[in-house]
């Protein structure tokens, strides 16, 4: 409305084209998926599931089948990475299933950036951030806040999701899972999608183990096989968690090798 270059008409005409308002079956190209995926993909109201498996296991991929398949039969949905970037890979691999859906029952962000939106949209002010507290600032006050003010129903878009994807699951607290179990409607499905061996932000990832105060039931499911990594990167992958990462689990060898075969070379360098 403020810009002297851009009009109504033409931002209604591009935004047409950058999101087509309907994904039909024609417009699709089949996801193939290992049987060891397809366990993975049916929805399942009420039940909140963890999922790990290895790199290149095929994790962004069950998760947009499983996108999809919620979506065809009219379900609200929430995708929400850590990564600012990621969901964007998500949302392209969602675009291939051969499903009809409308793409107005997706939201898709990273965790953070779902709390900005939130907060703007209900007139609360953003937290200060204080010099050196940055790690504070983002597992605690921002949800914090999130989690008070929808205690006291501040809500006016109406946020609420029948489901909740969660890719990147070893990056989130249990603050986190709490803070968007407030957006679940009465369908109430929560599906994260975890590697331990990713945790680059070294999180406490007990409460995903033991399962205390969530509603994660029973062993987790697991997605053993990688489609992406050689044999030899692998073997040398294992080697270095057996010696120096005894609590990680080994990455099972693959059913195929990867795209290429590396050349390894071992050098020792300064830090």
């Amino acid at each position: 409305n403020k810009s002297y270059v851009m009009n109504n008409y033409w931002a209604k005409e591009i935004r047409f084209w950058l999101k087509p308002p309907y994904h039909s079956i024609e417009q699709g190209q089949p996801i193939v998926l290992s049987d060891e995926q397809k366990r993975h993909i049916i929805p399942s109201e009420k039940q909140h599931q963890r999922l790990r498996g290895a790199a290149g296991s095929g994790k962004t991929l069950v998760i947009a089948q499983r996108a999809a398949n919620l979506a065809s039969i009219g379900k609200k949905i929430l995708i929400v990475t850590y990564n600012i970037t990621l969901w964007h890979h998500i949302r392209d691999n969602i675009s291939r299933a051969r499903y009809n859906f409308s793409w107005e029952q997706f939201e898709f962000n990273h965790f953070h950036g779902f709390c900005k939106n939130y907060l703007y949209e209900n007139n609360i002010s953003f937290p200060d951030s204080e010099l050196g507290d940055s790690n504070d600032y983002l597992d605690n006050k921002i949800p914090n806040l999130v989690i008070e003010s929808m205690k006291e129903n501040k809500n006016k878009k109406n946020r609420h999701y029948d489901a909740i994807l969660i890719d990147e699951g070893q990056d989130y607290s249990k603050k986190y899972y709490e803070m968007l179990c407030m957006f679940l409607t009465d369908n109430d499905e929560i599906f994260l999608v975890a590697d331990e061996k990713q945790n680059i932000y070294s999180r406490e990832l007990s409460w995903l183990e033991n399962m205390q105060g969530t509603k994660f039931k029973g062993r987790w499911r697991e997605l053993k096989q990688s489609y992406r990594l050689p044999f030899a990167i692998l073997r040398q992958a294992n080697k270095f968690a057996e010696k120096f990462l005894p609590d990680v689990r080994l990455i099972p060898e693959p059913v195929q090798s990867g795209l290429f075969e590396p050349y390894v070379i071992w050098r020792n360098i300064d830090s």
